[in-house]
């Protein structure tokens, strides 16, 4: 079984009962082991061994759970800085040296390297009344060029150790697939993460390789790295202790996508329908060469087209990426839905167990369901006029169903040259199609591109803002897409595909004109829905796609924009 430990830092001995007291709230969550990382705690001079070793006894003394003590160096992304590691050695040997010790000793390799002879006394055959030694290496850079070979020299140190761990800043999603070919190669007990936003895969998923230990901050603002999940989220979320071999991997595809609330509405249903599946932020950078990369590896690494060891049964594939998909499920011979292929872009992303690729747009059939709700019974598309503002993947969905549906739609984009090719490829694609059945387009339907200053506010009625503009750590997070000019009024409705944050400026804005306004949060929930259903093949539980179940959460920031493509 995968353990979950949960690192609690301490810097002062006047903050053990504080220490403490997370320690136990984090053991009630979930943890089987605290980490305590007295990095903070650790001065420069040999004179604190004694008192630095006796706050370390008090601690193991009332852990509530098995103890690692771990001394982080600066090389390493802690805070002890001791360039020659005498200091280190000192404290890590006075702390062996207790009884009862820590179960585990996290000793850095670099460390070991520069200071063997004086951590002989930590070396020996491990006993029960000795602290098994966790061997690591890190690093926060990105991935280190001798992955393999240091990953083998911890196996073969002539330290023996309990336990190694490796861990290293993801570059990218497809770094976790080394992670877990490194556990699945394992000669002793191992650890193999990936650091970072695009690591998390590697922490959640560290059961179904059999990883000896996983870890999880006890709140969000106390991550001791960059990408580590709660201890909340690991197990409530997560479900990462019922994670196995067999557990199907769902996914939501894009840049950027921590602040996607995909995973608490997905995973949500997964648990309340017995679903042995999670739902994982899966960030793959802008373009073409990194969508095809990413999804070819996480689809067939380790086993044949589609079956690969990860376990991908689907994805919701997101900005900039719903060109990419259907391009790529049509290189590799998948189904493309009628829909989808209307549209121009697919969302939805499925695998069967034989490894064949389904891509659909469920973007298109909610968006449809949302506007008819907000224009109240009996109302359709027909005769609306509907400015479209952007000319990505949510716009054509849009706009092609609501041509379908008999409104004139208005493209209008800050590269004019892709709303005219939106508005053209979507006017000579013919019928969109529903899952299952094929519509007639309404007579009227009409679509056509428009410069910013031609767009007069009377002559709308529907504004859909499919830009990012607004999305919480987008391009422009504060901004308000309406073109100069053009001022909201009561006889507005507008569309905001944007769902996190819900209330962005453009809703506020809304409101106060008094305009009658759809979220993205009701798009992404119809969408969402039809999603699940896609995966699955059931309808879903009661009341998981309704918006109730978001405010028991309220969406947070993520922990950090995701990393920079390089």
């Amino acid at each position: 079984m995968t353990l979950i430990a949960v690192p609690i830092p301490i810097a002062d001995p006047g903050e053990i009962d504080r220490a403490v007291a997370r320690a136990v709230r984090a053991a009630e969550r979930g943890a089987d082991l605290i980490e305590w990382r007295i990095d903070p705690l650790a001065g420069a001079s040999a004179d604190a061994v004694p008192e630095i070793v006796a706050v370390v006894r008090t601690l193991i003394a009332r852990s509530p759970r098995p103890s690692i003590v771990t001394l982080r160096s600066v090389d390493e992304g802690g805070m002890f800085d001791d360039p020659d590691g005498a200091h280190a050695a000192a404290l890590l040997v006075g702390i062996g040296a207790l009884q009862p010790p820590p179960a585990y000793l996290d000793l850095e390799f670099a460390l070991l390297e520069r200071q063997r002879a004086r951590l002989a006394p930590l070396l020996r055959s491990p006993a029960d009344d000795r602290a098994r030694v966790i061997l690591s290496c890190h690093d926060f850079s990105g991935r280190p060029p001798d992955l393999t070979a240091r990953v083998r020299r911890l196996i073969d140190d002539p330290c023996d150790p309990a336990v190694i761990k490796i861990a290293w800043r993801a570059r990218s999603v497809r770094d976790n697939l080394e992670a877990f070919d490194l556990l699945d190669t394992r000669a002793r007990p191992m650890i193999a993460l990936c650091m970072g936003d695009a690591g998390l895969p590697s922490r959640v998923l560290a059961p179904r390789f059999g990883a000896f230990l996983t870890f999880a901050a006890p709140e969000r603002d106390e991550a001791t790295a960059p990408g580590q999940p709660t201890i909340d989220e690991m197990t409530d979320r997560y479900r990462v202790r019922a994670i196995g071999a067999s557990t199907a991997l769902y996914g939501v595809i894009g840049w950027p996508v921590a602040q996607s609330p995909g995973p608490r509405v997905h995973n949500r249903a997964f648990a309340q329908s017995g679903q042995d599946a999670v739902y994982l932020p899966l960030p793959v950078a802008p373009g073409w060469e990194s969508f095809k990369a990413s999804l070819a590896d996480l689809l067939d690494h380790g086993g044949p087209p589609g079956r690969g060891r990860i376990g991908l049964r689907g994805a919701s594939v997101t900005i900039p990426h719903k060109a990419h998909l259907l391009r790529f499920a049509g290189a590799r011979g998948g189904r493309l839905s009628p829909l989808a292929q209307r549209c121009g872009v697919a969302n939805t992303l499925t695998v069967d167990e034989d490894g064949r690729l389904a891509v659909d747009n469920t973007d298109a059939p909610a968006a449809l369901a949302c506007l008819s709700a907000a224009l109240g019974p009996g109302r359709t598309p027909a005769g609306l006029r509907v400015a479209i503002l952007g000319a990505g993947g949510a716009a054509r969905a849009i706009a092609a169903v609501l041509v379908d549906g008999g409104a004139e739609v208005r493209v209008v984009a800050r590269r004019p040259a892709q709303a005219r090719e939106l508005a053209e490829s979507i006017a000579a694609s013919g019928a969109a199609a529903s899952p299952g059945r094929a519509p007639p387009c309404t007579p009227g339907g009409d679509i056509r591109a428009a410069e910013p200053d031609a767009l007069r506010a009377a002559e709308i009625d529907v504004v859909v803002n499919a830009t990012p503009v607004g999305m919480m750590h987008g391009p422009s997070p504060d901004g308000v897409p309406l073109p100069p000019g053009f001022t909201l009024s009561p006889h507005h409705l507008v569309f905001e595909t944007v769902a996190s944050p819900e209330n962005t400026a453009l809703v506020r804005a809304a409101r106060a004109a008094g305009a009658r306004v759809v979220t993205g949060i009701d798009l992404f929930l119809a969408q969402a829905l039809l999603q699940f259903m896609a995966w699955t093949g059931s309808a879903p539980p009661p009341d998981v796609y309704d918006r109730r179940s978001l405010l028991d959460e309220p969406i947070p920031p993520p922990a950090a924009t995701p990393d920079t493509p390089g």
